[in-house]
């Protein structure tokens, strides 16, 4: 099944880049998670949930790199009468061919994990069951993908995490445990199909490797305390690192945390990369020469007050290079207030970080020749409502592909063109 998207264009510049827009007026009032990847020539596969009538549909659209392009027809990845599809995400290869995966309820409650392949921007697969019907509780799968399409699955089955790889052939393995877990696992994969898992065990972040055609690891404890949401990022040398927050409980503070390793070698020691009253939804990138960036959320404690009360929230950034972390920058204005930040870094070390505020998108751009961040650029401002779930995907030259999800159910999308410069 193909549908027509209605696209509309205008034009943004701000510093360095010049912001491209594409509207592809997809409206969906029950929209999922919105996930996006881009392949080695920077196309972008585009993948979400769509209720229509009784049936809950996923779709996906591809974005051609090149001047002046449009969003292609909207293709069915699978529909199903009386079911609801959480947490869709989609990983794509140097080559375009995509894998998606995602969590399947019925009427009754039962949940699977399903996923499909596209190869090549072709017709996606019927749908593979990863796991039983009525498999339990807390999925929360993620994907990754090597440039050849060797994939790597991993999600948590109630307690255990399990993880599942799609060889050559179009053949899933059966799921394999790895460890118990009370969060959700997140794993990576590198250019050579060597991969690294990371989650958390009652309060203890956990990490295991699986060398390409190999076997697993046994799962290594990096720290232990009151540690969750652990993020992890993988180059395509094998240059990793995984990012923590910790509660302390004597005083109700937060801190962020982080630790590295090239595979194969062991992991250096966590270290401190910031503090605050309360830290949340934080996210990592590494660029090609394994420099990194972690970006979060903090919100401040006004303890002059009678009734003590938590700052709006803004972004905090600090970088990684030359074996050390940066003290923090505040990225975003601590009046406006600032969510679900994402990022991810060209070919150049460059980061490209967006977020929400209410009703806008905003942008930042850091440069690691200068180690400054640009002042952030409002991308979209009204007049569609509260904006959420905003993602970027970006390539190694610095083009790059922003999506998010406005009030009305629309996802819409930026491009960025950095060679159209002014």
């Amino acid at each position: 099944m193909k549908r027509l998207l209605t696209l509309s264009l205008c034009f943004f510049s701000f510093s360095n880049l010049h912001a491209e827009w594409l509207n592809p007026g997809i409206v969906s009032p029950f929209n999922s998670d919105v996930s996006n990847g881009m392949d080695e020539s920077g196309n972008t596969t585009l993948i979400w949930a769509e209720w229509v009538a009784k049936t809950n549909h996923i779709y996906s659209s591809t974005l051609p790199k090149a001047d002046n392009s449009y969003w292609l027809g909207v293709e069915t990845v699978f529909a199903k009468e009386d079911r609801i599809f959480y947490y869709t995400t989609v990983a794509v290869d140097a080559a375009g061919d995509a894998v998606a995966i995602w969590q399947e309820t019925d009427s009754e409650r039962k949940r699977k994990i399903s996923a499909s392949i596209s190869r090549i921007r072709g017709r996606w697969s019927t749908p593979i069951d990863l796991t039983d019907t009525g498999a339990g509780q807390g999925l929360s799968p993620q994907i990754a993908m090597a440039p050849f399409g060797f994939t790597v699955a991993i999600w948590r089955l109630d307690s255990q995490v399990q993880v599942a790889t799609l060889q050559f052939g179009d053949t899933w393995s059966k799921p394999i445990n790895l460890g118990s877990s009370e969060d959700a696992p997140q794993i990576k994969v590198d250019a050579s199909g060597n991969v690294v898992a990371a989650w958390v065990d009652n309060g203890a972040i956990q990490v295991a490797t699986l060398p390409f055609g190999g076997t697993w690891s046994t799962p290594t404890t990096l720290a232990s305390g009151h540690l969750f949401a652990p993020q992890l990022a993988m180059n395509a040398k094998g240059h990793v690192f995984v990012s923590w927050a910790e509660m302390f409980d004597s005083t109700n503070t937060y801190s962020i945390n982080a630790a590295g390793m090239q595979f194969g070698k062991n992991w250096a020691k966590p270290v401190c990369i910031g503090k605050g009253d309360l830290i949340s939804n934080y996210c990592l990138a590494i660029d090609p020469n394994g420099h990194a960036m972690v970006i979060w959320m903090q919100q401040d404690l006004d303890s002059t007050s009678p009734f003590p009360t938590l700052s709006v929230p803004y972004l905090q950034a600090t970088y990684f290079t030359n074996k050390h972390w940066s003290m923090p920058t505040t990225i975003s204005a601590k009046t406006d207030g600032a969510y679900n930040p994402n990022l991810a870094m060209d070919g150049s070390g460059n980061v490209y970080a967006i977020w929400n505020n209410y009703s806008t998108v905003q942008t930042s751009l850091f440069s690691p020749s200068s180690t400054h961040w640009s002042e952030p650029e409002v991308l979209r401002s009204g007049p569609y409502g509260l904006i959420t779930k905003p993602k970027i995907s970006v390539h190694a030259s610095g083009y790059a592909v922003a999506n998010w999800c406005n009030e009305l159910g629309s996802i819409e999308s930026a491009k960025w063109v950095p060679d159209m410069a002014h």
